[in-house]
């Protein structure tokens, strides 16, 4: 978890060759010969698609990116109290009853 811990900014890859990719992609194949095989939803295929496609660009640009950072800009409003109190009004709209709810987070 280096990336999130370490406030500096970094390349999208730390890694610029490709050797580890083929490596662990002929590990992932290796397995799933094994296992025989799985099938994927399409939506996740379309997903994993793009995610590589877009690696590959931000690489190439030699894209980077402060995760500490990021991280902190997405939590820093984070309220348990906020989170509880959205979590009790979508269980009364969905009939929940209030003895189910847990007081943990308040």
């Amino acid at each position: 978890m280096p990336p999130l811990l370490e406030n500096r900014v970094r390349p999208i890859q730390q890694m610029r060759g490709g050797s580890a990719g083929r490596e662990l992609a002929s590990k992932v194949h290796t397995e799933l010969k094994r296992i025989g095989g799985i099938k994927p939803p399409r939506e996740f295929v379309l997903t994993d698609r793009a995610a590589v496609g877009l690696g590959s660009v931000f690489m190439h640009l030699g894209a980077e990116v402060n995760w500490h950072e990021l991280f902190h800009d997405l939590i820093d409003d984070f309220s348990v109290d906020a989170l509880a109190n959205r979590q009790r009004e979508a269980a009364s709209q969905v009939g929940l009853p209030n003895k189910l709810l847990t007081n943990s987070l308040s």
